[in-house]
């Protein structure tokens, strides 16, 4: 499947997040174009199962996904109004930064499919 392990966000847009198994309760997270390729910098970032869990079961918890030149950070957005999530993206090697959002639906049904995946 293209969209295999990814989701749309920043709608209206044609970016996915990828979040793909990992190794030893990790996942690897991307930023996607709309070819499927990784934008610049934004792959290989790698984040726990664990804190992907708990950014959908809280309100406060953050995930964290660190690359070799780019990031992302993952939490609860700061508009009560809306279920979303907010990712805010960094590209270090090319000094873009932005910030978009996911819906937690999106995000949740994305991260349960990836647990039942992965081996306990």
């Amino acid at each position: 499947m293209v969209y295999e392990h990814t989701i749309p966000f920043g709608a209206p847009s044609q970016l996915r997040l990828m979040i793909a198994p990992g190794e030893n309760g990790q996942a690897e997270l991307a930023v996607l174009d709309q070819f499927n390729e990784p934008i610049g910098n934004l792959k290989n970032m790698g984040a726990s199962l664990a804190d992907l869990r708990a950014v959908i079961e809280s309100d406060t918890a953050v995930v964290h996904a660190e690359g070799p030149q780019a990031s992302c950070l993952i939490k609860v957005g700061s508009d009560p109004r809306h279920d979303d999530l907010e990712v805010h993206y960094e590209d270090r090697g090319t000094a873009k930064a932005k910030t978009a959002t996911v819906t937690i639906e999106d995000f949740k049904e994305l991260v349960d499919r990836l647990l039942a995946e992965t081996p306990a």
